[in-house]
């Protein structure tokens, strides 16, 4: 802690003067060793305060962390910036194949992309929103739909392995990268809900029905 290395630095310099200037004559050795220790310290003390000094963002690193990574610290999410290729693309650009095997993870930084089973598209996701975290999440490789780009585009992606790599180098930044996963993969769950309601409000022709349909 901070405060530990400061009160070793300020402790050494309080003893040199007593082994500097002894009776008995100028004792080197302690001081030598209390030099030391005072260098090590200011070292140490140097690397905590740029730890603790807030990182400088880019306009597009602080725009992902309002989008993306709201609820992760800013270091966290660079490291995690770090390790991600940066893409881009165009309209029908395919980033996932429904059924087929997945072992990346895709973040759209910029425009959006559409999601389709069976040729039917079902829904389109927007900047800020991942893309093929359930297989990773899951550990189920085969992806569930077709995800495409809806027009230009960039994107981030993820490999697997950068990502188990991470997991047993840095276990805290992993852990807070895949919360940020399950957060986006609840909320799409949360999505589909709401999506179904509507349609059980809907009429015929599509109208809405008040109020909703009831079981005797």
């Amino acid at each position: 802690m901070l405060w530990l290395r400061l009160l070793a630095i300020g402790n050494c310099f309080l003893i040199i003067p007593y082994y500097l200037f002894n009776a008995s004559g100028a004792q080197f050795e302690p001081i030598a060793m209390a030099g030391v220790i005072v260098l090590i310290n200011a070292a140490n003390t140097a690397v905590l305060l740029k730890e603790l000094r807030p990182p400088h963002l880019t306009a597009e690193q602080k725009r992902l962390h309002e989008v993306a990574f709201g609820r992760m610290p800013v270091r966290a999410m660079l490291k995690i910036l770090e390790i991600g290729e940066f893409r881009a693309g165009t309209s029908g650009t395919v980033l996932l194949n429904e059924g087929g095997h997945t072992n990346e993870i895709y973040l759209i930084s910029q425009g959006a992309v559409r999601i389709s089973v069976e040729g039917q598209i079902v829904a389109s996701l927007g900047e800020g929103r991942f893309v093929g975290e359930m297989a990773f999440v899951t550990k189920d490789l085969e992806a569930t739909a077709k995800v495409e780009l809806a027009g230009q585009a960039e994107y981030i992606s993820w490999s697997y392995e950068s990502l188990r790599q991470l997991e047993n180098r840095d276990p805290d930044v992993y852990n807070q990268f895949f919360a940020a996963l399950s957060v986006d993969l609840a909320k799409k769950v949360a999505e589909r809900l709401d999506e179904r309601d509507v349609k059980k409000t809907m009429g015929p022709l599509g109208v809405t029905s008040w109020p909703p349909a009831t079981n005797a």
